[in-house]
């Protein structure tokens, strides 16, 4: 106790992903829950990052904008990290490669960054370095990209 309060001092999990009590700061989902946030993404540049811990084989983690029009959305697909996106026009998609380190559904927390940077997509996992994923030649497979163009007016 400190100043009458209850504390936990000896939390197995890091200070930002629970509170003074050792209670995580998370949201659950059993079946079709979701959360809306009203924030539009940019079609210029945005970084997106957020943790997960799941058992799930498939699901949708997020979704932003109208199918009509702009989009993203993140989903786990057999497992896998997926984004299907798109700039109005014809809709892009982009998976992680079905390795074993890729899969997110092992009841474990993993972090996602979703970068929009120059018409691209890019899904990162982890503590992937996404120039050495993409680029270099047997290295690990971490990382996903996929470009889409803006359609004709």
């Amino acid at each position: 106790m400190i100043n009458g309060e209850m504390v936990c001092k000896y939390c197995g999990y890091g200070p930002t992903d629970v509170d003074e009590r050792c209670r995580l700061r998370v949201l659950g989902f059993e079946g079709r829950g979701l959360v809306n946030i009203n924030k539009g993404l940019g079609r210029l540049e945005w970084q997106l990052s957020f943790r997960l811990a799941t058992i799930a084989h498939e699901g949708v983690i997020l979704f932003s904008g109208d199918r009509n029009s702009d989009f993203i959305e993140i989903s786990i697909q057999d497992r896998i990290l997926r984004a299907e996106f798109s700039l109005g026009g014809p809709t892009k998609a982009l998976r992680m490669e079905n390795e074993r380190k890729n899969r997110v559904n092992d009841g474990e927390w993993h972090t996602v960054h979703v970068i929009f940077y120059d018409r691209s997509l890019t899904l990162l996992l982890d503590d992937c370095d996404a120039f050495v994923a993409l680029h270099a030649h047997g290295a690990a497979p971490c990382a996903a990209q996929a470009r889409i163009d803006l359609p004709a007016k």
